[in-house]
C-alpha cells in the first residue's frame, strides 16, 4: 500500500503553507477569497466607495422625476411634513398626517 505524501509547501488542509517571509500585504493565497477567482485583491474601504457611487448611480434619474402615486398626499399635502402641525401633535398622527384615532 502505497500513501502520497503532501508537497512540503502544502499543509495539511491541502492550502498553501504561509511563507513567513511574506507580509498579509503580499500576494498570499487566501481560501475562499477573490484570490481564488483570479481576481485582484480589492481593500473594503474602495469595496464601500464604490458600493455607494453604485447605489447613488442607480437613484439620480429619479431626482428630476415628479412625485408619484401616494407622493402627493404624503409629502405634498401633509400637515406634519409642511411644518402647518404642532410637534408636540405630529407624534400622534400616522404616515398620512392624519390622528392615529381616526378610522379613516
Amino acid at each position: 500500500l502505497q500513501t502520497k505524501m503532501a508537497p512540503k509547501n502544502l499543509g495539511k488542509n491541502g492550502a498553501p503553507k504561509q511563507n513567513s517571509t511574506l507580509s498579509p500585504e503580499k500576494n498570499v493565497f487566501r481560501p475562499g477569497t477573490a484570490g481564488d477567482l483570479g481576481l485582484p485583491y480589492i481593500s473594503r474601504p474602495t469595496c464601500y466607495i464604490f458600493a455607494g457611487i453604485l447605489a447613488v448611480g442607480c437613484y439620480l434619474n429619479s431626482l428630476p422625476g415628479d412625485f408619484v402615486h401616494d407622493d402627493v398626499m404624503a409629502i405634498k399635502t401633509n400637515k406634519d411634513v409642511l411644518g402647518k402641525t404642532p410637534l408636540s401633535e405630529v407624534f400622534r398622527n400616522d404616515f398620512w398626517g392624519k390622528r392615529m384615532s381616526d378610522n379613516t
